[in-house]
């Protein structure tokens, strides 16, 4: 007896096609070819897959927030990379963009806060716990905002505007404790209640300068020691000193800062060592420590 003749002997349409060819002692492949040739019908086997296409996109459409990846996405459900970005291709579902992680998604996120230059503490906030009106008037290109800045529209409850002014009471700009931030409406308001009254402070070649006729000054190499003292990380220095002064070095407010102090070859944390240290950078830059 022929083999197909077997195949057609053993069909039965409540068996599968798998059934069938153990019964027929021929390959699955075979019989499916036979009995399409004879338009016939095995019974389809029991479906493996997890939930239908729709039920399968449903479940991808509820997990695309913007922030897990294709991969995490799959690993989650179980399904393979490839069909969850076909799904969310299809669907046209947030992705998140290509390239390292953003803040706390990141696996070497180190909490989000650095001191710039000028001494000011910037943050990398949540993306799921802020919204971003908050940062309006304080976001760096890099996402980071000025956390004085961040404190005080979370207080508010609302977004800042660019014209408005958080200002450190103390003068300590790594102090941002919300009873050490008040708000200006704008610059000028900010100006007038913290320097009328006080004497600004010129330099011996900032007066050398003034000798000259206001004409002639414009001809000469400007004294621009702040933008030296910022290069060269002395401003940003002061401040983080400053504050270990009053608060100790052990203060949240001086988080991450510690790196800066070692990289200059300060070991010693000792009140006396620190002020020494402060010291010695206002006679470098020619500083009055009143300032």
């Amino acid at each position: 007896m022929k083999k197909k003749e077997v195949v057609l002997m053993n069909y039965d349409r409540d068996l599968t096609s798998n059934e069938i060819a153990d019964r027929s002692g021929a390959s699955p492949g075979y019989v499916r070819e036979v009995l399409r040739a004879h338009y016939l019908q095995a019974r389809r086997p029991p479906s493996h897959r997890k939930g239908s296409g729709r039920h399968k996109e449903e479940k991808i459409r509820k997990l695309s927030d913007g922030i897990l990846t294709s991969q995490q996405i799959a690993k989650r459900l179980g399904y393979s990379k490839k069909y969850v970005q076909k799904i969310m291709l299809k669907l046209d579902l947030p992705r998140r963009r290509r390239g390292s992680a953003i803040g706390e998604l990141n696996g070497s996120w180190k909490g989000g806060r650095i001191v710039d230059l000028d001494g000011y503490a910037l943050v990398t906030p949540s993306y799921q716990k802020f919204s971003k009106s908050y940062y309006f008037g304080g976001e760096r290109r890099d996402g980071r905002i000025l956390e004085h800045r961040l404190i005080v529209a979370q207080i508010l409850g609302r977004p800042l505007t660019d014209q408005e002014i958080v200002d450190h009471i103390d003068g300590l700009r790594l102090h941002n404790s919300p009873s050490n931030l008040r708000l200006f409406s704008n610059n000028a308001e900010h100006l007038k209640t913290t320097t009328t009254g006080k004497r600004h402070f010129v330099s011996d070649a900032g007066m050398e300068v003034l000798r000259y006729p206001r004409k002639s000054q414009k001809y000469l190499q400007p004294v621009d020691r702040y933008h030296r003292m910022k290069v060269s990380g002395d401003a940003r220095l002061i401040q983080i000193l400053l504050l270990s002064l009053k608060l100790g070095t052990s203060s949240p407010y001086l988080l991450g800062t510690n790196r800066h102090l070692k990289k200059t070859g300060i070991s010693d944390f000792s009140h006396s060592n620190l002020k020494r240290e402060l010291n010695a950078l206002y006679q470098k830059w020619e500083l009055n420590p009143c300032q």
